[in-house]
């Protein structure tokens, strides 16, 4: 009777953990062998789950689903993870497409899996500011609004391609010129200064800060010749960015329609 309440008691505060790390169960059961049987048992009962290798998730007993969601899977893979790109635009809710694919942002490698249906993707972490810890969801780690742009900016494939980032962009009412000046300096190149320039131009009036960000961006974007993405096909040179890319990116929403924002 006092093993099985021990079990229970296990449980308990598994669940309020939510997700945890082998070397977390081990801290509450008394070592992590001790606590690698018990998960097992526990996932052959079906009261916790296996998200990968090191990383558990409690399972709620009446709908047997994970008690945590894609957000929160990603925030924990890894020490420094955190949502990125297109999954953080999700996140905000700001994406105009809903992707089955999670883009982590990390400084240390894991390998792509899925679980339950959605892939988690890393990607290397080349900065380390502008990670949030949202205060209504502390399981949760994502790259803020300004960070989020400009990333995207930088790899418009991990925002599902220019259109889909355009969506974004459109989205959302507000953003801060400079922040993004901020995390621009931070990447310091040359090619991002010209897509954010020529991308966030057609924003202007979202912008707090807007005239300070595209002299920032021709100031440091003015040299050499770039395309606003490596494969990009039947774009127009842009002389005051030094850019190809298409002659209006607005022709891109609404099957091709201009949209007036």
């Amino acid at each position: 009777m006092q093993k099985k309440l021990n079990m229970l008691n296990y449980l308990e505060k598994f669940h309020e953990l939510r997700i945890f790390t082998i070397d977390e169960a081990g801290a509450i059961v008394g070592n992590k062998h001790s606590a690698l049987v018990l998960l097992n048992r526990y996932a052959g009962a079906g009261l916790v789950k296996r998200v990968r290798r090191n990383l558990y998730a409690v399972v709620n007993l009446g709908t047997k689903a994970m008690e945590v969601n894609r957000f929160q899977i990603a925030s924990h893979l890894t020490p420094t993870a955190c949502v990125a790109y297109h999954s953080a635009f999700e996140y905000y809710g700001f994406a105009h497409q809903v992707f089955y694919i999670t883009y982590v942002a990390s400084g240390s490698l894991f390998n792509r899996f899925e679980c339950d249906g959605m892939a988690y993707q890393y990607c290397a972490a080349k900065i380390d500011i502008g990670v949030n810890a949202p205060p209504m969801d502390a399981l949760v780690r994502v790259t803020d609004l300004s960070r989020t742009v400009v990333d995207c900016i930088d790899r418009i494939d991990r925002c599902g391609g220019l259109e889909e980032l355009c969506q974004c962009l459109i989205a959302i009412p507000y953003l801060d010129g400079s922040q993004i000046v901020r995390y621009l300096d931070a990447y310091n190149k040359r090619a991002l200064y010209k897509k954010a320039g020529y991308v966030l131009s057609h924003f202007v009036e979202k912008l707090k800060d807007g005239e300070v960000l595209l002299d920032v961006c021709h100031q440091y974007g003015a040299q050499g010749v770039d395309r606003i993405q490596p494969d990009s096909q039947g774009n127009v040179y842009h002389k005051e960015w030094g850019l190809y890319a298409p002659e209006n990116i607005l022709t891109f929403l609404e099957q091709g329609s201009y949209v007036n924002i």
